[in-house]
């Protein structure tokens, strides 16, 4: 199939490589005038290694060239993928409602004639779904999820299948209903490891983990964020250092020191891509973790190291604007500071410039150093 050809070239590492063959392939093709879908394809192939290095604006003129030689092709699949993957691209820069109106564009192109056609429209649905989702549209978002789901397996496409499965399932646990999630989920987990979608299991036990933990089964969590660990580590995923903090945080109640060394590594991971590229993500995860750091300090009577992290923490919450959190921690906070110490979130003067400018390596240093 046309889409699985799409998914497994550039799924895992296209590079600059492969962008120089295509450009080579272009430049032959044009001066040619070659089949105008031919072109067009080439333009589509060109703009998905574009997005996987991130180069958005190329991304995009590469997907509107690929228009263009489309709209001459009586075919309407490959314009269809072309509205697909502008899509696409629009999610990964948070421009939901724009992103909906594309995946609505792709639909309309699609007749069900053939199997791609039908694969691609359960890839559209389970898109617009995650779209929906995003917009807190969550009826809407079931709708296509179910449909998604159910069409693909009618038409025996597994893999689209499970994927509008798990979508629905972190619906559900997001909703609080917590027993409809983890059916979901244990009906997604085989599917996936039929598949020998490794990664999948893993992102999949990362959510049950969290699951347990919300139904207070303590132990079945600690087994499936452990797993989820040992892929995520395998696979170096973004996700690793959210699972490391979910993780260390139950270990904080029963093996203090695992808990530290499980921080330590979060914490080094996320310092590692910030010094090459800054992530505001990656940074509210530090806060979380330099909280968890400074309760394990407190529990060693490790005062010193306790205040730091502590504020730390507070510095990042109030830099976001993030009220909620900033309580949270200055209410730990205040049990153990001295009073010229306290601080008002309201503050006019902001606390911290910045993780870059504010000595992250040397925070790396400390965690270290902690025994």
């Amino acid at each position: 199939m046309r889409w699985d050809a799409y998914r497994l070239e550039f799924a895992d590492d296209p590079d600059v490589g492969n962008l120089s063959k295509i450009k080579t392939l272009l430049y032959r093709h044009l001066e040619h005038k070659s089949n105008p879908q031919l072109i067009g394809r080439l333009y589509l192939n060109q703009s998905q290694i574009y997005q996987k290095i991130k180069n958005y604006p190329l991304a995009y003129d590469a997907l509107e060239k690929a228009m263009k030689y489309f709209n001459d092709v009586k075919d309407s699949l490959d314009l269809s993928l072309s509205y697909y993957y502008q899509g696409i691209l629009l999610i990964e820069e948070g421009k939901l409602l724009k992103a909906r109106e594309k995946f609505e564009e792709a639909l309309s192109l699609i007749f069900e004639d053939r199997d791609e056609e039908i694969q691609l429209k359960c890839q559209i649905y389970y898109q617009l779904g995650v779209c929906l989702r995003g917009l807190d549209k969550e009826d809407l978002a079931r709708f296509y999820l179910e449909e998604g789901m159910m069409k693909a397996r009618s038409s025996g496409f597994i893999y689209q299948e499970t994927l509008s499965m798990q979508a629905l399932a972190q619906m559900y646990l997001q909703m609080g209903e917590l027993n409809k999630a983890k059916e979901n989920y244990y009906q997604t987990l085989p599917k996936w490891r039929h598949l020998k979608e490794e990664l999948q299991v893993g992102l999949v036990l990362d959510d049950l983990g969290y699951l347990h933990y919300k139904l207070g089964d303590e132990q079945r969590a600690i087994s499936a964020f452990t797993y989820s660990c040992q892929i995520q580590r395998k696979y170096n995923t973004d996700k690793l250092p959210g699972t490391l903090y979910q993780l260390g945080k139950i270990y904080l109640k029963v093996d203090l020191e695992k808990s530290r060394r499980l921080c330590k590594e979060a914490i080094e991971l996320l310092l590692e891509g910030l010094a090459y590229r800054f992530n505001l993500g990656k940074e509210k995860q530090l806060s979380q973790l330099f909280f968890l750091m400074g309760q394990y300090s407190q529990e060693k009577n490790d005062r010193k190291n306790m205040l730091l992290f502590l504020k730390e923490s507070l510095k990042i919450y109030k830099k976001y604007r993030m009220e909620d959190h900033w309580n949270e921690v200055y209410s730990y906070f205040q049990k153990y500071c001295q009073p010229e110490e306290e601080m008002n979130f309201n503050e006019t003067t902001e606390l911290v410039k910045g993780l870059r400018q504010n000595g992250k390596f040397n925070l790396k240093k400390i965690v270290g150093q902690i025994s």
